[in-house]
């Protein structure tokens, strides 16, 4: 499924239909940057074929980050190749092994699934928010405010000036899994890089099936009142 952070442009689990969801959304192949699998069950990536080949077709000229566990390599070669097409060079794989693995803004650690299964948290870069007041009181409009952005000064007057710190966005994505250490830690990563920014837009999309949760409450009956572990559940 296709994320709505810009940022990062991630196409999660790309299962049948994923073109045809591309198309109904609105979204251009030109727009993804990451394509993560989280497992290699076919409602999670039976639509990286057509993903694959509408990015060479679209003729995408940055990379593509595709991450999936290392595990399923046979599946993602076929996947990769499942048909006839004028290849591309765009997409860059990154398989995963191992409890947690980094990517740069992109964060693995393993779930607990029959099949070796991945959750992944997406880590945007701090950056500046602009101050309509004090770009008023300075009286920057128009031109020159995007010439504050990109060069940090205009007449004098810098960027710091006119703006404040804007915490990056963190987004958490987990999919199939029994209650596992890593599903907390993903969540905590999340809140952790979201502490004391507020609410703010935030994606954290959790498939856990309700058994699950009830097992992990016979087990562990404080799990369910935990505080950063509330999530949207999907089925």
């Amino acid at each position: 499924m296709p994320s709505a952070l810009g940022w990062a442009s991630p196409a999660f689990d790309p299962g049948e239909g994923t073109q045809r969801q591309l198309v109904h959304a609105g979204v251009s192949s030109n727009e993804i940057h990451w394509l993560c699998v989280t497992h290699f069950h076919g409602d999670h990536c039976l639509g990286v074929p057509g993903v694959v080949m509408r990015i060479a077709r679209d003729r995408v000229t940055h990379p593509v980050k595709a991450v999936y566990p290392a595990s399923g390599e046979v599946f993602w070669r076929r996947l990769r190749h499942a048909a006839a097409f004028n290849d591309t060079s765009v997409i860059a794989e990154h398989p995963v092994e191992g409890e947690v693995a980094h990517l740069g803004p992109l964060t693995a650690r393993r779930l607990s699934h029959p099949v070796e299964s991945y959750g992944y948290r997406l880590q945007e870069p701090d950056g500046r928010r602009m101050l309509p007041a004090k770009l008023k009181a300075h009286g920057i409009s128009g031109p020159e405010v995007g010439e504050l952005r990109r060069t940090g000064q205009v007449r004098g007057i810098t960027l710091e000036e006119c703006s404040e710190h804007k915490p990056g966005q963190s987004a958490a994505f987990i999919m199939d899994t029994r209650i596992c250490d890593a599903v907390f830690d993903l969540r905590r990563d999340e809140l952790d890089a979201r502490r004391g920014v507020g609410p703010g837009p935030s994606l954290h999309l959790v498939k856990l099936y309700l058994q699950c949760l009830q097992r992990c409450c016979g087990r562990d009956p404080a799990a369910a009142s935990r505080p950063d572990t509330r999530s949207w559940v999907m089925t």
